[in-house]
């Protein structure tokens, strides 16, 4: 079946990541949502899991657009060599200064990386 425009055929477009961004645009993160982020956080680190599948199975899981997409650019930072405190300063609509420095002080004092 041949079609009118192939070449419109051939680039196609990303509605889900359209969704995505308009999603993450729209979505405000709460209280509960960073302090849901960090108790599962803590509980699967001090568990033992490792920090960059920690960030991966939360990413998943999270319901939160925004929060989703920037846990998605926080493990990829991470897993690229940059500190965790680096990576979520880098997102201050989720992290605050207090939340980035608390974490930064905590992978000073090894109790995180």
């Amino acid at each position: 079946m041949t079609s009118a425009f192939p070449k419109e055929e051939k680039k196609g477009f990303d509605f889900e990541a359209l969704e995505e961004n308009i999603s993450a645009a729209l979505a405000s993160i709460t209280v509960k949502d960073r302090a849901v982020f960090s108790r599962q956080f803590a509980a699967m680190f001090n568990a033992g899991v490792g920090m960059l599948r920690c960030l991966s199975v939360l990413t998943e899981q999270c319901s939160n657009a925004k929060l989703k997409k920037a846990l998605k650019a926080i493990s990829s930072e991470v897993e690229q060599g940059g500190s965790l405190a680096e990576a979520m300063g880098k997102h201050p609509d989720c992290f605050d200064k207090l939340y980035v420095s608390m974490v930064a002080a905590g992978e000073v004092g090894g109790g995180a990386g």
